[in-house]
């Protein structure tokens, strides 16, 4: 129940607030309120690794083993699963966070904060570094979202197509041959080792999405640090006496000081 009561103020004779949007414009705001209108490319990712690996991670651990060889393999495989499960769902926050889907994450980031730092980044970094790169326009901005472009996609397919297609055929061939499943278990330690390289390279998307949105920071800070001073080189009376003494005496030229 809502303590605000409509009727308090009486708005009879006020003008509505208008926005100038297009009905394409406002559909597209209004899908996005609702929250039909972005996906998650890596979709299921959170359902996979929250309960596809961890069932897989139990029924490893009922298959019988016969030898030492055996017991060692089956714990490998475990704490490949285990692993598995836990970078996949640093992912799907990851992605979720970069696609828009959590539009408000906890003390970092989302698509909208991460979309105006990339462009930002972007735009300075081809207007300031222009004449040691070329004419050509070099793409900064991209970088920030690894994730959720080709790499991402195409590396949890690769897990989910080990995982619920050979991964699960060796499972079940060591489920169904008790004294007789070093070979199935070795087959299965083979391809989860498998899930581990591309779980990797997921991992190195998420870390690499970080990082560049980390360097963007520090760059924009010293660029803004950069314009100020630009800005007190102007003002002779006062900021001119602060950089006499702070810029390093081979460039002073540059400000005429």
């Amino acid at each position: 129940m809502s303590l605000f009561d409509p009727q308090l103020v009486n708005t009879s004779g006020c003008e509505l607030p208008t926005l100038p949007l297009t009905a394409e414009q406002n559909q597209i705001l209004q899908s996005v309120l609702s929250g039909e209108f972005l996906r998650n490319p890596l979709e299921g990712i959170n359902n996979f690794a929250t309960e596809t690996l961890v069932d897989l991670f139990d029924q490893v651990g009922s298959v019988d083993a016969f030898g030492d060889g055996e017991t060692s393999s089956l714990s490998a495989i475990q704490e490949i699963l285990a692993n598995a499960s836990n970078e996949l769902t640093l992912m799907a926050a990851h992605s979720d966070r970069l696609s828009g889907i959590d539009s408000n994450p906890q003390n970092i980031q989302g698509l909208q904060g991460i979309q105006s730092i990339a462009r930002t980044f972007n735009n300075f970094k081809n207007s300031i570094e222009g004449g040691t790169i070329g004419d050509d326009l070099v793409d900064y901005y991209t970088p920030f979202f690894s994730s959720i472009l080709g790499p991402g996609t195409t590396n949890f397919e690769i897990v989910k197509g080990l995982i619920t297609g050979d991964f699960t055929n060796a499972l079940q061939n060591a489920q169904g041959l008790p004294g007789e499943n070093g070979e199935a278990i070795a087959d299965m330690l083979s391809i989860s080792q498998s899930v581990d390289q591309a779980v990797g390279v997921l991992k190195a998307l998420r870390e690499s999405d970080v990082d560049a949105l980390a360097g963007a920071l520090d760059y924009l800070a010293k660029t803004g640090l950069g314009f100020s001073i630009l800005g007190m080189a102007e003002d002779p009376c006062f900021s001119q006496k602060v950089l006499q003494n702070i810029v390093n005496p081979d460039l002073k030229g540059l400000l005429n000081l």
